[in-house]
């Protein structure tokens, strides 16, 4: 199933997605879609490379953008690309994930948060969005991820991880408690955002 290219914008966020081609890779598709965003909020060329949090390495991890101050995060289902891309003199963390499927609990996701449960994709996606805002992405065990609600929204946060004791996240936020917004992306995906305003 191949998804409409499309784009919106939340809480200052450009959140945009575009089908992988047949023969094309979803990190091109993706960089692409960086660079074109970036540029244009920006008005400068940029250049979009990859930074690994653990290991230093540029052939994976997070994307990174030289020649403008962005916060980029990306996200990959099947053959659709889902990029989010914010001014970093704005956004002090940024996060999404996008995943195929209704949103409703699913077998396949048993014990994926919490050993033996089911859970639905929206949680999922929520837990994955604050993870890669964290910076430290799947080195957390996503059981940590605590996601509450409030008079003030949804948000999510990691249990363990306080200003107080000094623990700051791999991306040097201390304790970030991002904002978490579903998105309206392509039909038959569902896409959460974390996003941590300066």
């Amino acid at each position: 199933m191949s998804a409409r290219p499309g784009s919106t914008l939340l809480a200052g966020v450009r959140v945009a997605w575009q089908t992988v081609p047949p023969g094309g890779t979803r990190r091109d598709v993706a960089d692409a879609l960086v660079a074109r965003i970036a540029t244009a909020s920006t008005g400068s060329p940029v250049i979009v490379g990859r930074r690994c949090e653990r290991c230093g390495a540029s052939d994976h991890g997070r994307p990174v953008v030289s020649g403008a101050p962005i916060q980029a995060s990306v996200s990959y289902t099947a053959d659709v690309a889902v990029v989010a891309v914010a001014d970093a003199c704005r956004v002090l963390a940024l996060g999404i994930d996008a995943e195929r499927g209704t949103g409703t609990s699913e077998d396949g996701l048993r014990g994926l948060i919490t050993p033996g449960q089911r859970t639905s994709l929206r949680r999922w996606t929520r837990v994955e969005a604050v993870l890669k805002a964290d910076g430290r992405g799947l080195s957390v065990e996503p059981g940590r991820v605590r996601i509450e609600r409030s008079l003030h929204g949804v948000h999510g946060s990691i249990a363990g991880d306080s200003a107080a004791r000094g623990v700051t996240t791999a991306r040097g936020a201390p304790g970030i408690r991002p904002r978490l917004l579903r998105v309206r992306g392509p039909r038959g995906i569902v896409i959460s955002l974390a996003v941590a305003s300066v």
